[in-house]
């Protein structure tokens, strides 16, 4: 896959109603973006960014960054058909960081809780204040008090 093909491919998917494709052009496009596509956040991109890294097949990576154009104005267009992209889960999985790997350490987990409560509009600060209050278990049961419900910490 390369940079110009993935870019086609997503204008045409997302334009497919405007330039006359029909169902079965859809899911041939749909077919060659097979793969295993990851928020920032899960996948550790750090960045305040929101977006996805997408691995194919063949090896080839690439990150999308999703950004609101300012000014912009959200709108609906009724007539336009759903996206033939099936979905792989219906429920949603929290991530899991496993404390005893790299994402355990003290300093990875500082570092999520500080990007995680910005994502959620909350000041980083006294939270890690609070984690770096006492030892590690202190610190791991300050993050799954104010994060447990986004994460899943295990052993």
């Amino acid at each position: 896959m390369t940079e110009e093909k993935l870019q086609n491919l997503l204008r045409d998917l997302m334009s497919a109603e405007e330039i006359g494709l029909n169902e079965d052009d859809v899911n041939d496009l749909a077919g060659e973006l097979q793969g295993k596509a990851r928020t920032f956040s899960d996948h550790g991109v750090l960045t305040n960014n929101k977006g996805i890294v997408v691995e194919f097949e063949d090896g080839s990576e690439f990150q999308i960054t999703i950004v609101q154009s300012k000014g912009s104005r959200l709108t609906l267009n009724s007539k336009r058909k759903p996206m033939a992209i099936r979905k792989k889960s219906k429920e949603f999985k929290k991530p899991v960081i496993d404390l005893t790997g790299p994402e355990g350490n003290a300093f990875c987990l500082l570092g999520k809780a500080s990007s995680l409560a910005q994502q959620l509009g909350i000041e980083p600060q006294p939270i890690l204040d609070e984690m770096m209050a006492g030892d590690y278990e202190h610190l791991i049961q300050v993050f799954d008090k104010h994060f447990g419900q986004y994460i899943d910490l295990e052993r």
